[in-house]
């Protein structure tokens, strides 16, 4: 629709400058030339407009070789000239009268190349100006660009600041807590050995949260998928082992590393979510490793009355943040959320 509008214009700009020149004419020498010559050499010069502005902005801008352009400028004064004589004679052999006739062919030849002078300053003007206005949208465009990246870097240092501030907020004395929990176990194991078993899964799971979360970079991926195990070992003992839950996961290498609590996240989203005592359609956990790439999935029957739309939780939303952050497209999710059932699989390119 642009191109369109971009065409009529010139086409009615064209029909405004040919009015204006045939008025000037009628005016100071009170006649008007034959009709067929000047649809003819009006098309001829607006040909000539259009090929010098594709010369100008061909050589004069892109290719920057003033030596070659001055020749191509030359050398197209001499071809356009000898076209608009051949025209000339050709108009007069089918007996049509032209305001310029080729004989004399001095009295030709300067008001020829005067007028090509003239079509020849007004492309270039406008050449000149396509170029300006093409630079401005450019420098536009990249200062556009520019603030983006700045805007965006902002983001990311207002995100870094207000996690790390919330971070100093909920952190506590990790000493305090563990030895806090290894006095709960001891006291609690003497009563129940199941009760001592759990202090225990929690006081690792809890350990390893930390030191994750205070991780530089990468964890072993072999450590997440333990605390895993730890974590249905001790949802089974707070359920009375009624959990219906499949685990099948592969002894992953251990050079393979991975971002920390992204697979807790997901296993403790479907304890969250999941109904888990469902022997008929069991819930599974399963993590492989298969080319370098880390592939783990859970699966589960919802509860009544909650919905486990990724887009609504925290945990999850953050994972996702990390994820992007880190693999960018180096990682891929895919999410099943039907009406019973929830699925969630996760790909990962594997670092060592």
């Amino acid at each position: 629709m642009k191109i369109k509008k971009k065409y009529l214009y010139h086409v009615i700009a064209w029909i405004i400058f040919i009015i204006y020149e045939v008025s000037v004419v009628v005016i100071i020498l009170g006649r008007i030339n034959n009709a067929v010559d000047y649809f003819v050499h009006y098309l001829f010069n607006i040909f000539f407009f259009y090929f010098n502005t594709w010369l100008v902005l061909k050589f004069a801008f892109e290719k920057k070789t003033r030596i070659r352009f001055i020749l191509f400028f030359l050398l197209e004064l001499i071809v356009f000239t000898a076209i608009s004589y051949e025209i000339n004679v050709t108009l007069l052999y089918f007996k049509i009268p032209v305001s310029k006739p080729p004989s004399p062919f001095a009295m030709f030849l300067l008001p020829t190349l005067w007028r090509e002078l003239y079509f020849l300053g007004i492309s270039s003007g406008y050449a000149f100006g396509l170029h300006i206005i093409r630079s401005h949208r450019k420098i536009i465009g990249m200062q556009q660009q520019e603030l983006f990246y700045i805007q965006k870097q902002n983001i990311l240092e207002t995100d870094l600041l207000k996690a790390r501030n919330a971070y100093l907020k909920l952190q506590i004395n990790p000493h305090l807590l563990f030895n806090t929990l290894n006095f709960v176990y001891n006291t609690v194991r003497k009563s129940s050995k199941e009760g001592g078993e759990a202090v225990m899964l929690l006081s690792d799971i809890t350990r390893y949260s930390y030191l994750a979360t205070n991780a530089e970079d990468l964890i072993v991926v072999n450590d997440e998928l333990e605390q895993i195990t730890n974590l249905v070992a001790l949802n089974q003992i707070r359920f009375n082992n009624t959990l219906a839950i499949d685990l099948d996961i592969d002894d992953i290498p251990d050079e393979y590393q991975i971002i920390p609590l992204v697979l807790l996240t997901l296993v403790e989203n479907m304890f969250k979510y999941g109904d888990l005592q469902q022997t008929e359609d069991r819930a599974s956990i399963t993590a492989q490793a298969v080319g370098g790439q880390l592939i783990f999935g859970t699966y589960n029957k919802k509860q009544h009355g909650k919905l486990a739309k990724t887009s609504d939780q925290t945990g999850i939303k953050n994972m996702i943040y990390r994820l992007d952050n880190y693999y960018a497209n180096n990682y891929s999710l895919e999410v099943i959320n039907n009406e019973d059932n929830f699925e969630i699989l996760l790909k990962v390119k594997l670092s060592v």
